[in-house]
């Protein structure tokens, strides 16, 4: 058989089709050598007789068991190629997103070929379309490997488990069973203990409450619309998932009078890059934050979000014509705040929680500020003592910092500056690593802050989030401001949601689903 012939028969594999045309020309070369000895047993000189390559090169690739650099440079094709990464092999590691970076994880661990995989919060961090780029490399993993997945947020992965261990705050078993049985058996030891349920398991255990009766319990979005249209009560059911989805939407007014006359911030033209030479980060921004006011900041990994967060505490520097105006709400005054001012009424906590830890224990972290003011010494003891309790630390106020669990460090990030009282706080991404429980008690404290006054900024990738508590949202894509208004608005921009590849909540989408009209 020619070369020509042996490889228009390879290519007529759809498998092999497809894992070759994602390969650059080197590894081609050598997928099908490989290919065409392990099928027609041929000999070296048979085998550059026939592709045209140099018996050299052929005894090379045959000899890839003996070779160590041969038989690694095919196990990195193949995991690469597995990930949907092997056309950015040679990229710096600081150059890929987030998402990518956690797929290049998960092909570090197909190379070595172990049978059993673990992931610890892969989706930690990541902008939904990246969640959605990990859960389907995790769904299309190999059959026989073992899985074993760390998660609070379970809705990427819930329909996907076989089991599930369910443990408490010591780390003791407390059930184990298919996702079926615990949401149904032990659904109210996981609210005690403060597990993230996911949406669609919740709304399905409230229909059992309401006795409405299923064949099954579906556990994603397509399967819970099936079970609806398959009801007799399907009417009731779908008053209910109203009931549902209003629970999980902010009541803010949407009338400009709610706030005050003059922005706190106010950007314009703002438009940032790291180097002369780099591309921009951020392109002709242009929004204002009233006091009072409740913002969230929205938009995938490397659109801008943070960038734009140190630019207005003037961590970064804007440079002309870009402008942004910083006034203090506490001083009656239309004279702009100072670059030195700024952090003086100003509380934010980093991305990182470990880039602004400077003490040794909690306690000294958290009172570390309240230290540097003169005039707070008698009352600090006390300011701790109220902030670590608020948040859950009061039992690690000797701990350092560093080693905390991730949650642990974040609800400390917090916790630094909700002890200085500042009227303007801005968070990013403040609930990462946190369970339900210490989630909602911490935008219950935001909340609560917004509601005496204090103006609220939040970035993060959870539309949960965003939808119940925000009033505004400001969607950022690729460092431009593609949308900015009111939070409730944004559900009838469909195009952009899926054009800025947002995360609907599974509840919005089942509505979509099952009804033909629009949800507010």
């Amino acid at each position: 058989m020619e070369w020509k012939e042996f490889k228009k028969e390879l290519l007529k594999d759809p498998e092999f089709k497809k894992e070759y045309e994602k390969l650059e020309p080197e590894y081609r070369i050598i997928r099908q050598i490989l290919a065409l000895r392990r099928k027609k047993n041929l000999t070296q000189e048979q085998l550059a007789e026939l592709t045209g390559a140099k018996q050299s090169s052929i005894a090379r690739i045959e000899s890839g068991r003996h070779n160590p650099s041969l038989r690694l440079l095919e196990k990195i094709a193949g995991s690469l190629t597995s990930v949907d990464l092997l056309n950015y092999k040679d990229w710096m590691l600081n150059r890929l997103s987030g998402g990518m970076k956690q797929r290049v994880s998960i092909a570090s661990l197909l190379a070595i070929n172990q049978e059993t995989l673990i992931f610890d919060e892969p989706t930690s961090n990541l902008d939904p379309r990246g969640t959605g780029e990990i859960s389907d490399i995790i769904r299309k993993l190999p059959e026989n490997k073992t899985l074993i997945i760390i998660e609070h947020k379970l809705d990427e992965f819930i329909d996907i488990f076989d089991r599930i261990l369910l443990l408490n705050s010591r780390g003791k078993l407390i059930a184990s069973g298919s996702p079926e049985e615990i949401f149904t058996d032990y659904y109210d030891e996981l609210q005690k203990l403060g597990v993230w349920i996911p949406q669609i398991p919740r709304y399905i255990y409230k229909l059992h409450k309401n006795n409405i009766a299923m064949d099954n319990f579906p556990l994603n979005v397509e399967k819970a619309k099936m079970e609806i249209e398959s009801i007799p009560e399907r009417g009731k059911a779908i008053n209910i998932l109203r009931e549902e989805i209003k629970k999980n939407t902010g009541s803010c007014p949407e009338a400009d009078g709610d706030f005050s006359e003059r922005p706190i911030i106010d950007i314009k033209n703002l438009s940032y890059k790291f180097k002369k030479n780099d591309r921009l980060v951020l392109e002709d921004i242009n929004l204002s934050v009233n006091q009072g006011d409740f913002l969230g900041i929205v938009g995938q990994n490397g659109s801008g979000k943070t960038t734009l967060a140190k630019l207005i505490i003037n961590l970064y520097k804007a440079k002309t014509p870009s402008r942004i105006e910083i006034y203090n709400p506490d001083k009656n005054s239309n004279r702009q705040a100072g670059s030195d001012e700024i952090l003086e009424f100003m509380g934010f906590a980093f991305q990182n929680p470990e880039h602004q830890f400077i003490e040794d224990t909690v306690y000294k972290e958290i009172s570390y500020s309240l230290r540097v003011k003169p005039d707070d010494g008698p009352l600090i003891d006390k300011k701790v003592q109220e902030v670590l309790e608020l948040l859950e630390l009061e039992d690690f106020k000797n701990t350092n910092p560093f080693n905390l669990s991730q949650g642990q460090k974040r609800r400390l990030s917090v916790a630094s500056i909700l002890v200085m009282n500042y009227p303007v706080l801005i968070l990013d991404e403040p609930t990462f690593g946190m369970d339900w429980r210490t989630t909602t008690k911490l935008m219950g404290i935001l909340a609560e802050l917004n509601s005496q006054g204090k103006t609220i900024i939040i970035i993060t990738h959870d539309m949960n989030l965003i939808f119940k508590y925000t009033r505004k949202v400001a969607v950022l894509k690729e460092g431009r401001l593609v949308y900015f208004d009111y939070t409730k608005r944004l559900l009838g921009e469909t195009e952009l949601i899926d054009d800025c590849h947002l995360s609907i909540p599974p509840l919005y989408r089942l509505l979509w689903e099952v009804e033909s009209y629009a949800i507010l």
